[in-house]
Parts: structure tokens; sequence; C-alpha cells
């Protein structure tokens, strides 16, 4: 599970102090460190213009392979 608490005007709600402690706790993003967003909740995880998607399969487990934004390739598990 991952959570972005960054959004949606949340640092500037909780305060100084909680978002100081949060912020000390922040990890990257579990896939990539160069997916973005926009402020209207865009989510810009492949290069539209070369994706190179990739579908496998082993032992049960699935691996969907694409190209990032800035070209890194990106690989999630998962199991059916």
């Amino acid at each position: 599970m991952y959570l972005d608490y960054s959004l949606g005007g949340v640092p500037n709600e909780i305060g100084d102090e909680a978002w100081e402690f949060l912020d000390s706790l922040r990890s990257p993003h579990p896939y990539s460190d160069d997916f973005t967003e926009s402020i209207t909740n865009s989510v810009f995880w492949f290069d539209p213009e070369k994706p190179d998607i990739g579908l496998t399969q082993k032992e049960g487990e699935f691996t969907l392979t694409i190209r990032s934004p800035t070209g890194k390739p990106v690989m999630i598990n998962f199991k059916p």
C-alpha cells in the first residue's frame, strides 16, 4: 500500500510539526522515482510515445513491464 500525504493541501492543514514528522518518514514511490502527477490528479507513469508494454508469467506470478516517462524500465509484479 502506498499513501502520498503531500497532496490535496494536507501540508497546509496539518501544521509544521506534523508535516516535519511525516516528511522524516518519507520513502520513494515503490515502483519508480520518476512518476509524476498534475494538480488535477493525472498520473504520468509511462511514456505514451514508446510505452514498451510487456507481460510475463512465471510460477503463478505476473510481471507488467512498462517504460517510465523518462525512459526507465518499470516492473510491477502481481498475483491474480
